[in-house]
């Protein structure tokens, strides 16, 4: 069963109770447009933080074998940063390509075989592709991980108040009163103390995140068969 969040909606309410309980002649009449956007920029913020498990997508793209770029026509519905790229590989392998480094000269780059991957520039006539694998006349597929926006391919990549809001709400609630306290500026201790428990319990998701089993070698994957041989 898919883990369900709250929706923007929801979340403007908790953020609004937490509020209620702190004194001070500002934070009585809330703005629940100001809450909505302090909530989407500590999403927007925090998205990009960390390649956190539950926006992570792998997808298999087909090379074009002349531009350096992949064929897919729903590319803008699902990748809008180069920088929500996690890895690029050649499909099937498990080693990572590496990204292009400023001193290594491209144009100089040939075959058939991916090398390296690096952002495609705006004014790019396919920036909408994000990124390049050089050498450009690379063929085959790749498999690649990203960061999937639950907003990617609206225009400006923004909740409405019936949509889930796929990130820890403790986290979105603490943020955005912190937020609101903060502007609001009469009640430095309340401020502080929201601050405290919002930066503790992104210390703590990231904790879990670390946490969990890491492989040794990540190049080396696990056999998919076993041959015996019998001894004479």
């Amino acid at each position: 069963m898919a883990q369900s969040y709250l929706t923007l909606s929801e979340l403007i309410t908790d953020t609004q109770e937490r509020l209620s309980l702190v004194t001070g002649s500002g934070v009585q009449t809330y703005s629940e447009d100001r809450i909505a956007a302090m909530i989407q920029h500590k999403f927007d913020v925090l998205f990009s933080d960390v390649f956190w498990p539950q926006h992570l997508k792998w997808r298999t793209s087909t090379l074009d074998g002349t531009l350096g770029v992949v064929t897919d026509s729903d590319l803008a519905d699902e990748l809008v940063d180069f920088n929500d790229i996690q890895s690029v590989h050649v499909s099937g392998s498990n080693t990572p390509l590496t990204q292009l480094a400023g001193t290594v000269n491209p144009l100089i780059l040939s075959g058939t075989t991916p090398i390296h991957y690096t952002a495609l520039t705006r004014d790019d006539d396919n920036a909408a592709k994000v990124f390049f694998i050089y050498p450009k006349t690379a063929t085959g597929n790749i498999d690649w991980s990203y960061r999937h926006h639950p907003k990617a391919g609206t225009d400006d990549r923004k909740f409405i108040s019936t949509d889930e809001v796929p990130f820890d709400q403790h986290a979105l609630v603490l943020g955005s009163s912190y937020d609101y306290l903060e502007d609001d500026g009469t009640n430095p201790n309340a401020t502080q103390k929201f601050q405290a428990m919002f930066e503790s319990r992104i210390t703590q998701l990231k904790n879990i995140l670390t946490n969990a089993p890491i492989s040794l070698d990540p190049i080396v994957s696990l056999p998919n068969e076993f041959v015996f041989t019998e001894l004479s």
